[in-house]
């Protein structure tokens, strides 16, 4: 992903490119701040001369991490020799790059500024991109003529661009006029000196054994190599690795290809590393008091692999959790058993909230940990808490052992147990009932479509299913409606929540089903119910603003989303391309609008000007690392209230940021908390004018009157960042665009 972004500092133009979104930059008073992994290293740009200057040491691929364009010169921070440096622009190719022109067709490939390429027809550019020592993927294709009457091959490979880890091949499809790039990552992971690999075209590689003076070659095609292991040389081949097992695992594009020893020669297989190693596992899960014990059989049988994957990995190489215990190793039968203890206060020090148990060499992880082959995915294996975490040990959607971190919540508690289980019992004797369940987010609240669907249903003499609200008796609004609603308001976690849980016949909320309890949950029995259950998504916002194909939209993808949704509410045929794109038919939408907006007006003394920038996820690591100020989104939000301030219209400007950054306003810039609106739904109500980038409220706005502003002067930074382009465009949003700097009138 690439994120931009332009800033002026002392009358001097930059302009910032980040690939690698665990890395956050700022420039500022000609010093270059770099974030990443919770440390800030700044460096003047007066002192990076030709001699690249190293900022960490860190052990990794050779790429691009961000471009700094200052005025006319280029600052590159790139990820190479076991470090990140900061370097400036020579000229040359990063990482030793070498272009191969293999045809005379007027065609030739150049790389500018170091990192930029430009394929040329003539003098002329005809395609450039800036991500190719990136991890992106790129597979691109253009129309152009060419002159090839001499050449007899449909496809003629023009040029390949090389470096270590990446290379680019360029392809001339004669028939059909058509230039093709495509970009081949290869990652030499374990690599033996007596190999040697090399592209072909942008569908084999060459891999050669060195033969005594002579070579002996093999191809991998990227199109057709599959996980059934094929024998590439014969056994007399075995007496120059005698102590090896793993020849050469490369990854090509994200698949690993492994070469192997096996007692009859060496052989080729492609993602299927317990072919590799010919793993013999059954392991069982225990909870001590000072850790997870995972304890059984683990054993690899493959040729030399006796003990040698016996390291156990949290995730990365970088975390070695030790080596599997064998008390017994010298003794034949028993020394394939053993232990190994993950300690709480471990699991609970990993950053991530999962993650996921490697076994390996010392160097390398070969594969994921497992309890058996074939083992039940998404299930419950162990709970433990400590301090205030919930620690999991689970296996994922794969069968494989994962370790996640959530803070303790109530369903937990050894009270929510004896309700669930007193709660699955008697549900299970109410399933002839036609029991519809509704909640909001987290069933904290009650002023969305759920409870409005709800309270016109109550008012309904004529259906004869039962219908309950579930609300958190902490929700300012659980006192007023429990009056109101008596039995058919259900207080979170009591006996009735859990009991109607299991006996409901329907799930109808403006969330996913996981929000009748939290948003994560690791319970099975209950996990298993709210998955299974038909359920309604009543939405709490028109999809049709940010692209539903952005990373952090991809769960709700039908392929991707686990539960059973049997209707999605829509509010127009524009709206339903965005669900078809997700991969949901017309049978499972219904347009109807959304209930809330029945009751979405204005105040009689509305007058606010709202401005709600739409969250930036992908600058998360700014914000939990305090670095809130360096955010895109803070300096979006700080312009906009000085512009009004400026205008001397800061009275009626009303900002609706994330709740992080409402904290930060008020607790840094008590000037401004006046300005701040914590609570969107009653911001909303007072907003005549109503400006976003790409949040979905603007629709919301609209119905109750107010005027709309897309506010799209970040446009391209914003599309880029998102890694996918918003359906909402010149040609269908209502009413005013503004694409360059704000007009402030009053």
């Amino acid at each position: 992903m690439k994120e931009k972004l332009e800033e002026s500092d002392n009358q001097n133009k930059s302009h910032i490119q980040v690939f690698d979104t665990r890395f956050a930059l700022t420039f500022v008073n000609q010093t270059i701040h770099v974030l990443y992994d919770n440390k800030e290293y700044q460096v003047q740009v007066n002192d990076i001369d030709l001699n690249p200057i190293k900022l960490e040491h860190i052990v990794s691929i050779d790429k691009l991490v961000a471009v700094i364009n200052i005025e006319t010169t280029h600052y590159l921070l790139v990820l190479e020799n076991e470090g990140l440096w900061i370097r400036r622009d020579n000229g040359n190719p990063l990482f030793n790059t070498v272009i191969e022109h293999n045809y005379d067709i007027g065609v030739s490939v150049k790389i500018t500024n170091g990192y930029f390429v430009q394929i040329m027809k003539g003098n002329s550019v005809i395609f450039e991109f800036d991500n190719f020592f990136t991890t992106d993927e790129m597979n691109e294709t253009l129309s152009v003529e060419l002159n090839t009457s001499q050449e007899e091959s449909r496809f003629i490979v023009v040029a390949l661009v090389n470096s270590e880890f990446h290379h680019l091949v360029i392809t001339y499809d004669i028939e059909k006029a058509e230039i093709n790039v495509f970009k081949i990552l290869v990652k030499k992971i374990k690599y033996h000196p007596s190999f040697k690999i090399e592209i072909v075209n942008r569908n084999q590689l060459r891999v050669a054994l060195k033969n005594g003076s002579e070579e002996d070659e093999r191809i991998i095609d990227i199109r057709k190599a599959n996980r059934k292991a094929k024998k590439w040389f014969e056994a007399d081949y075995l007496n120059d690795f005698s102590d090896e097992h793993i020849l050469l695992l490369v990854s090509i594009n994200k698949r690993r290809y492994y070469v192997y020893n096996q007692k009859n020669g060496i052989f080729f297989v492609r993602s299927n590393p317990y072919r590799v190693s010919r793993l013999a596992v059954r392991l069982f899960a225990s909870r001590l008091p000072k850790g997870f014990l995972l304890y059984g059989r683990f054993k690899h049988n493959a040729y030399n692999s006796q003990f040698r994957y016996d390291q156990i990995y949290l995730q990365n190489e970088k975390k070695k959790l030790g080596k599997f215990i064998r008390p017994f190793k010298k003794i034949k039968l028993l020394n394939q058993f053993g232990f190994i203890l993950i300690p709480y206060y471990v699991v609970q020090g990993q950053e991530r909230v999962h993650v996921n148990l490697m076994c390996g060499d010392d160097q390398h992880i070969l594969h994921n940990v497992k309890l058996k082959y074939h083992d039940i995915p998404v299930k419950t294996l162990k709970i433990k808490r400590y301090e205030n975490d919930m620690l999991i040990m689970r296996t994922n959607l794969h069968g494989n052992i994962t370790l996640t971190k959530i803070p303790f919540s109530q369903e937990y508690t050894f009270a929510s147990r004896i309700k669930k289980g007193l709660g699955k019992f008697i549900g299970s004797f109410l399933k002839h009932k036609t029991i519809n369940l509704f909640f909001e987010k987290k069933s904290m609240k009650a002023d969305e479509s759920s409870f409005r669907v709800f309270e016109k249903v109550k008012k309904r003499s004529d259906i004869t299913s039962t219908n309950v609200f579930v609300l958190d008796k902490n929700s300012t609004d659980y006192s007023g409606l429990k009056k109101k609603y008596n039995s058919s308001l259900i207080t979170k976690y009591s006996m009735k929540h859990y009991i109607y849980t299991f006996a409901s016949s329907h799930f109808i909320s403006s969330e996913l089903p996981n929000h009748l309890f939290n948003d994560r949950l690791y319970i099975d029995d209950l996990r298993d119910k709210l998955m299974h259950t038909p359920s309604v998504f009543l939405q709490h916002g028109i999809m049709f603003a940010k692209p539903v194909d952005n990373p952090m939209a991809m769960g709700f993808h039908k392929e991707n989303n686990q539960y059973n949704i049997i209707k999605n509410v829509i509010s127009s045929d524009l709206e339903a391309e965005q669900f078809y794109k997700m991969g949901y038919s017309h049978e499972e939408l219904m347009k109807t609008g959304l209930a809330t907006l029945d009751y979405a007006k204005l105040d009689n003394d509305a007058n606010k000007i709202a401005y709600m920038p739409t969250y930036r996820f992908w600058e998360e690591q700014l914000i939990y690392s305090g670095k809130i100020e360096q955010t895109t989104y803070y300096k979006s939000i700080m312009k906009v209230i000085r512009l009004f301030e400026e205008n001397q219209l800061l009275d009626r400007l009303m900002v609706i940021p994330h709740n992080k950054f409402s904290e930060y306003i008020f607790e840094n810039m008590s000037e401004y908390k006046d300005v701040i609106a914590p609570n969107p739904s009653e911001a909303l109500k007072k907003a005549i004018v109503f400006i976003t980038d790409y949040s979905s409220a603007i629709y919301d706005a609209i119905y109750r009157g107010a005027y709309p502003i897309f506010y799209w002067e970040e446009k391209s930074y914003l599309i880029e960042s998102y890694r996918a382009i918003p359906p909402v465009n010149e040609s269908n949003a209502p009413d005013r665009l503004q694409s360059r700097e704000m007009i402030c009138c009053d």
